[in-house]
C-alpha cells in the first residue's frame, strides 16, 4: 500500500491537530487527577471522578445525538445546505443546554442541594455547547482551527485545578474550573461558527429524528466507557475507584491523544461518499490505527512504573499491575471505535447503538460479580471482556452487511 498519499490527506493534518489538542487537554486532566491524588488523597479521587463522569453522561443525554450526527453529515453537505443545518442544529442543542441548567433549581427543590449533583449538571450543560462546536470543527475537517480556543481554555482549567488542590483543598472547585474552561472555548469558537451559520432554517424534526440513534450509541457507549468506574464507587467506596483511577487515567489519557481516532470518521465518510467501496476505505486506515495503537501500548507499560512512582507517589506502585491488564483497552478501544465508525458510514446508524448495548449489559453484570471479590482487577476485567464483545460483533456487521449498504453486493 502507497503511504504517500494518505500521509498528505486532510486525515493526517487534522489527526495531528486532535493530537496536539488532545495532549493538551489529558495532560491538563492528568495533572489535575495527579494533584487530587497527591494531596487529597483517593476519597477525594474517587468522588472528583465520579462527578466527572456523571456530567459526561448528561451530556451526552442531552446533546440528543447531534454532535455525532454533525461529524458524519457536514462533509457531505455544501454551501447553504450545511448552513441550515448547522443553524437548526445549533438551536437545538442551545435549548437543550439551557433545559439542563433550569434542573439545577429544580434537582435542589426535590433531593434538597446537593452540591456535587449541582457541579455535574453545569458541567454537564456547558459540555452540550462545546461538544457542538467541536463537533463542527471535526465535521469540517478543521480541527486546527481550534488549536487556539481549546489552549486557552484548559489553561483556565489548569489554574483553576491548582487553586482547587493546592489553596482550596476542595476537588469540586477544579470541577468548576472544567465548566468555565468548556464555556471559555465556546465564546472563543462562536466567530468560527457563526459564517457558517444560514438564515434558512430546517424542520427539527429531520435532524431529531436522524440524531435520536446517535443519541442511543451515545448514552450506551459512554456507558460502555464509565460503567467499571461508576459500579466500582457504588460497590467498592470512593477509596477504592480512587486506587483504580490512577492506572485508569494514565490510560485514558493514552486513548485521549490517540491521533486518528476522531479524525477517521469524516475521512470515512468523505471516501465512501464519493463512491468507494466501504472495505477499500476501512482497510485503508486500519494498519496506521491498530500499529499506532500497539506502540501507544508498549509505552504504557515500559513508563507506567516509573511514571506512577514520580508523579502520583510510591502508595500507588501497588495499581501499576492494574496498569498493565488496563493497557490492553489501547488497541481493543482504537479497534471499537474505528470499527464502530465504519459502520456509521455505510448507514448503520440504525444498528451502532446495539454494538456497546450488548457490551454495557455484559460490563454490568460482570462488575456486579467480580467487584465485591477482586474489587479493580473484577472492574478492568469486566471492561476489557466487554469490549471485545462490542468489538467483535461491530466487526461482524460492517463484514456482513457494508457491502450490500451500499449496493455492491
Amino acid at each position: 500500500m502507497d503511504l504517500l498519499p494518505l500521509l498528505r490527506a486532510r486525515f493526517v493534518r487534522n489527526s495531528a491537530a486532535n493530537f496536539l489538542l488532545n495532549s493538551v487537554k489529558k495532560l491538563v486532566s492528568l495533572i489535575i487527577v495527579i494533584l487530587i491524588a497527591r494531596y487529597l488523597g483517593p476519597t477525594a479521587l474517587g468522588k472528583y471522578s465520579f462527578t466527572l463522569y456523571l456530567g459526561n453522561i448528561l451530556a451526552v443525554v442531552f446533546a440528543l445525538g447531534i454532535p455525532y450526527l454533525l461529524m458524519r453529515e457536514l462533509p457531505r453537505l455544501k454551501g447553504k445546505e450545511q448552513g441550515a443545518f448547522l443553524h437548526t442544529s445549533a438551536l437545538i442543542v442551545s435549548l437543550s443546554s439551557f433545559i439542563l441548567l433550569l434542573s439545577l433549581p429544580l434537582s435542589s427543590f426535590l433531593l434538597g442541594f446537593r452540591l456535587n449533583l449541582s457541579v455535574a449538571l453545569a458541567l454537564g450543560a456547558t459540555m452540550v455547547l462545546s461538544t457542538f462546536i467541536w463537533s463542527v470543527y471535526v465535521g469540517r475537517e478543521e480541527q486546527r482551527k481550534a488549536i487556539v480556543p481549546g489552549i486557552l481554555s484548559e489553561t483556565v482549567r489548569l489554574g483553576m485545578g491548582l487553586l482547587a488542590v493546592l489553596v482550596l483543598s476542595h476537588y469540586l472547585v477544579a470541577l468548576l474550573g472544567y465548566v468555565l474552561g468548556l464555556l471559555l472555548f465556546f465564546l472563543l469558537s462562536f466567530p468560527f461558527l457563526y459564517p457558517l451559520l444560514s438564515p434558512n432554517l430546517l424542520d427539527p424534526r429531520k435532524i431529531l429524528s436522524r440524531s435520536v440513534f446517535y443519541l442511543f450509541y451515545g448514552v450506551v457507549g459512554l456507558s460502555l466507557i464509565y460503567i467499571d468506574t461508576i459500579m466500582l464507587y457504588l460497590l467498592a467506596g470512593a477509596h477504592e475507584t480512587g486506587m483504580y483511577r490512577v492506572p485508569s487515567s494514565i490510560v485514558g489519557s493514552v486513548l485521549q491523544v490517540f491521533p486518528f481516532t476522531v479524525a477517521s470518521l469524516p475521512a470515512l465518510s468523505r471516501r465512501v461518499a464519493q463512491g468507494e467501496e466501504p472495505r477499500r476505505a476501512f482497510q485503508l486506515y486500519l494498519l496506521p490505527i491498530l500499529g499506532a495503537s500497539f506502540v501507544f501500548q508498549a509505552a504504557t507499560i515500559l513508563l507506567g512504573k516509573p511514571f506512577i512512582g514520580i508523579f502520583f507517589g510510591e502508595e500507588y506502585l501497588v495499581t501499576y499491575p492494574l496498569l498493565i491488564l488496563l493497557s490492553f483497552l489501547i488497541p481493543l478501544k482504537s479497534l471499537y471505535y474505528y470499527s464502530v465508525q465504519a459502520v456509521v458510514v455505510t448507514e448503520g446508524e440504525r444498528i451502532q447503538f446495539l454494538f456497546p448495548l450488548v457490551g454495557t449489559a455484559v460490563n454490568v453484570l460482570l462488575n456486579y460479580l467480580l467487584i465485591p471479590s477482586f474489587g479493580g482487577y473484577g472492574a478492568a476485567l469486566a471492561s476489557i471482556s466487554s469490549f471485545l464483545l462490542a468489538t467483535i460483533l461491530a466487526l461482524w456487521w460492517f463484514k456482513k452487511y457494508a457491502p450490500k449498504v451500499n449496493g455492491d453486493a
